[in-house]
C-alpha cells in the first residue's frame, strides 16, 4: 500500500510540475514488466523453458528494459 501511495504521489508531482518526467516514465515502464517477469517464472516452473511462449516473453522483457 505504501509503495503504491508513494508512486501515485511521485507521478502526480511529475505531472503537475513537469520535473523528472523522463525518470518517472522509466520507472513506470519497469513496473509494466512485472506481469511478464511473473509469467516467465510460471513458464519456468511449468517446465516450459524451451517453448516459444518463454522465448517471446523474454524478448518482451528485454525490449521493455532497453
Amino acid at each position: 500500500v505504501i509503495h503504491h501511495s508513494l508512486s501515485g504521489i511521485g507521478v502526480a508531482y511529475t505531472v503537475f510540475t513537469g520535473e523528472a518526467q523522463f525518470y518517472a516514465y522509466m520507472v513506470l515502464i519497469s513496473e509494466l514488466t512485472t506481469p511478464e517477469i511473473n509469467m516467465r517464472w510460471y513458464l519456468d516452473t511449468a517446465g516450459m523453458k524451451r517453448s516459444s511462449a518463454y522465448l517471446i516473453n523474454g524478448v518482451v522483457i528485454f525490449f521493455a528494459w532497453v
